[in-house]
C-alpha cells in the first residue's frame, strides 16, 4: 500500500493529451480498421 500523497498525480503527469496521444501513431487508421471489422461480424451474425 502506499501512503497519503503517494501516487498523486504531479506536473506533467496530469497532461492527458500527453500521456493518451502518442506522436506518430496513426490512430485514425487503427479507428477505420476496427470500424471495418464491427460491420463485417455485425453482417456474419
Amino acid at each position: 500500500m502506499s501512503g497519503m500523497g503517494d501516487g498523486e498525480f504531479t506536473g506533467d503527469e496530469s497532461d492527458l493529451d500527453a500521456v493518451l496521444w502518442v506522436h506518430g501513431v496513426d490512430y485514425l487508421s487503427g479507428w477505420r480498421d476496427a470500424k471495418e471489422a464491427a460491420a463485417e461480424l455485425g453482417d456474419v451474425l
